[in-house]
């Protein structure tokens, strides 16, 4: 298997240098991340199967799905999750202008100001930004969150006994990714129950991105 395929190349931390691939971290600690949600059904699975676990989570949520699924959102706020920008329509960085891009990222930040909600964090779709998009967040203030091991939970025909053992390979401080998406559902069922009991027969505990983002 190749060994990048659920691990994050170091060339790519190079060329996104102030983003956060990882955290720093003493105790053993995993982060938790999850894309393209809320989704009915999908989100309130894994939002029920993180509580069974105590254990908290970063939603990185797009905003026409925020519009359309506000008590999810209501619903990962009361269970202590924190929650990022993942643009409006899921916007393919290489293939819309840079003015589309900060608009979509913006009128994200206004859907989750309904909801008297705010975040700094934002994760690309697919990890893809141009450099000007990339600079242009940075400059609004927004942190970029990347990951350090990706489950690719949303692969057709993908080895789910290899990606769990991949996945499992992390140590303290490592950001997953993870998707509360359909097309993810059927391989995350599989996976992320076998990934949280892993680490918690290892003594770990799963928390939501810290603010400051130590790296």
């Amino acid at each position: 298997m190749n060994p990048f395929y659920h691990k994050t190349p170091s060339l790519l931390k190079w060329i996104y240098p102030s983003s956060l691939w990882s955290v720093g971290a003493k105790e053993r600690v995993i982060y938790l991340t999850f894309d393209d949600g809320p989704t009915p059904e999908v989100t309130d699975y894994v939002l029920d199967l993180l509580n069974e676990f105590d254990a908290k989570a970063t939603f990185f949520c797009i905003g026409c799905q925020i519009e359309k699924e506000r008590e999810l959102i209501e619903k990962m706020i009361i269970y202590g999750h924190r929650i990022g920008n993942h643009t409006f329509n899921h916007e393919y960085g290489w293939d819309v202008t840079l003015q589309k891009y900060l608009d979509s990222v913006d009128q994200t930040e206004k859907s989750l100001g309904k909801l008297g909600l705010k975040s700094t964090m934002f994760r690309a779709p697919y990890g893809r930004m141009t450099f000007h998009q990339y600079r242009d967040m940075i400059m609004k203030g927004y942190k970029i969150i990347f990951w350090s091991h990706i489950s690719r939970d949303y692969e057709e025909g993908l080895n789910v006994t290899k990606a769990i053992k991949a996945m499992c390979k992390a140590k303290e401080g490592a950001i997953l990714l993870f998707h509360d998406s359909k097309r993810a559902f059927p391989n995350l069922k599989l996976m992320l129950p076998k990934i949280l009991e892993h680490f918690q027969e290892q003594g770990y505990s799963f928390q939501s991105l810290p603010i400051n983002h130590a790296c």
